[in-house]
């Protein structure tokens, strides 16, 4: 690595790794040239233990926990902060809490946590209610949910 310091080679950082797959950095030395009559300060060295094997992640199991709530975190606004879009206790419930504003209702007559999705509208991502009979209820249905978030995220 070159480090410039008004378009002059200020210095260089030789950064030596360990060669396996997972590339280690063994050290790392700042020097002041990169000839070979270099100044050189000793090498800072990495001493820790390697793992060598593959990560693998398998689920040995999966629990429920029979309570009747559903929560999705995502960034509904695109401020980078995490949204909860969540059902109540009863399941009947679904709300919205856009990070930094307060929590509003989208629906209360939700038949099961099933009966909603996330979608995509223009880069947001909107909920919308499928508890609607017919493709026009749907509409009427997602008006709610992109107001709110209209409202919310000034768009």
């Amino acid at each position: 690595i070159e480090v410039t310091r008004g378009g002059e080679a200020y210095r260089y950082y030789n950064i030596n790794g360990d060669g396996s797959k997972h590339d280690y950095i063994d050290n790392i030395q700042e020097c002041t040239s990169s000839s070979s009559d270099k100044s050189c300060k000793y090498a800072l060295t990495f001493d820790y233990k390697k793992d060598t094997s593959d990560v693998g992640f398998a689920v040995a199991a999966n629990q429920t926990s029979g309570i009747r709530t559903t929560t999705l975190l995502t960034d509904f606004n695109g401020d980078g902060r995490s949204d909860f879009l969540y059902t109540n206790s009863t399941g009947k419930v679904l709300s919205v809490k856009i990070a930094g504003h307060d929590t509003d209702v989208i629906t209360s007559n939700l038949k099961s946590v099933n009966d909603f999705k996330l979608t995509d509208v223009n880069g947001m991502v909107i909920p919308i209610l499928s508890t609607h009979k017919r493709r026009a209820r749907q509409l009427s249905g997602m008006q709610r949910p992109i107001s709110l978030l209209r409202k919310r995220c000034r768009i």
